[in-house]
């Protein structure tokens, strides 16, 4: 089985150890509302640049680029900003390849969110050939991890664009402990994405963000879901402002960052209304708790056909990702040898020759 990963020139993770402690931390006021979690801003007013919350009367924070105040967590080129772990991917935006191939796109109806992917089991199929409903082909997606300078609680901050906005709209983001792999099969235009983990392919624990649009409306809904070793399983939030979701209300102009892209898969510096959504959940509120170590780990951000947590996958990006990032080692130290002094030499006597006789 040959392991395949496929990158873009823009596409980059950066693990970054140490997090910046921030100066706001803020009360998130509800889903889809203007509001901050952890310093982080999710709001409908501009779900991009930093700043935004100010125009509401709430301590602004970081967003995902930079804005009027505070910081994006993502550089202009969609890396990640010194002092924040964040990534950025772009999906292979088969409306404007030409020659119609996006090995990011489910192949066949018969995958399932639920379904058992690991090894021996029903991984999930893909198939490069053909496209999608535009309102189902993921262009950007946006992963982010902080923690709660004021509680130490654990954020997970998500989002995606898609290149259309008409009609339902529904994206998964499942963060996979142990890892996924893509595979190619025989004739290259095909394979496999396998879990790795040891229950079905997953890891008990690893869980899924659920956000869905209806008819197009400007208000998505969240569900978390956490996996019990069989399957997803709905966990409500304990109380209000620990899943936050949002969407941006109006076009958005982002001259000189990372593109987007039109419905017709054109790239654009404009996201159109409705284009993106996005979520943060406090995954310690969730009481979500996950392998602080984990090298493997993934985040696949997934569209489906309908409302329906089991309906027909439709496209997908995965990426590398640490939710919780291992822990710096502390270094031991060798200590100094003790050094012994060098012995003081007695110079050599000078030799008086003996005189003749």
């Amino acid at each position: 089985m040959n392991s395949w990963k496929r990158t873009t020139s823009r596409t980059m993770v950066i693990l970054i150890v140490a997090l910046v402690c921030l100066c706001f931390y803020g009360t998130a006021l509800g889903d889809g509302i203007n509001g901050n979690s952890a310093g982080f801003e999710i709001d409908d007013n501009g779900a991009l640049f930093s700043g935004d919350g100010a125009l509401s009367g709430i301590a602004p924070g970081d967003d995902w680029a930079q804005g009027a105040s505070f910081s994006g967590v993502l550089n202009p080129d969609g890396t990640a900003a010194p002092g924040f772990i964040a990534t950025l991917q772009v999906d292979f935006n088969w409306g404007n390849k030409g020659d119609g191939f996006d090995p990011s796109q489910f192949g066949g109806t018969a995958n399932k969110n639920n379904d058992h992917i690991g090894v021996g089991e029903s991984p999930w199929t893909w198939n490069g050939i053909g496209g999608g409903p535009q309102k189902n082909d993921i262009t950007n997606t946006y992963l982010h991890t902080r923690l709660d300078p004021g509680t130490g609680d654990r954020w997970v901050c998500i989002a995606a664009e898609t290149r259309s906005v008409n009609g339902d709209s529904h994206v998964d983001f499942e963060f996979n402990q142990a890892g996924l792999i893509q595979t190619v099969g025989p004739n290259g235009i095909s394979g496999l994405l396998i879990g790795l983990g040891p229950d079905g392919g997953r890891t008990v624990g690893d869980f899924i963000v659920s956000v869905d649009f209806e008819k197009g409306g400007g208000t998505p809904i969240s569900t978390v879901r956490v996996w019990d070793g069989s399957e997803y399983v709905p966990v409500p939030p304990p109380g209000p402002n620990v899943v936050l979701t949002a969407t941006n209300a109006t076009d958005i102009d982002h001259t000189g960052g990372w593109g987007h892209y039109a419905k017709n898969g054109a790239p654009t510096d404009t996201m159109t209304a409705l284009q993106m959504v996005e979520a943060a959940v406090n995954i310690t509120a969730m009481g979500i708790v996950l392998d602080p170590c984990s090298p493997d780990a993934t985040f696949i951000v997934k569209t489906r056909s309908s409302q329906s947590f089991t309906a027909e996958l439709k496209d997908f990006r995965w990426t590398p990702f640490q939710v919780e990032p291992c822990p710096t080692p502390t270094p031991t130290c060798t200590p100094t040898p003790t050094c012994t002094p060098k012995p003081t030499c007695t110079p050599t006597p000078v030799c008086t020759p003996t005189p003749c006789q």
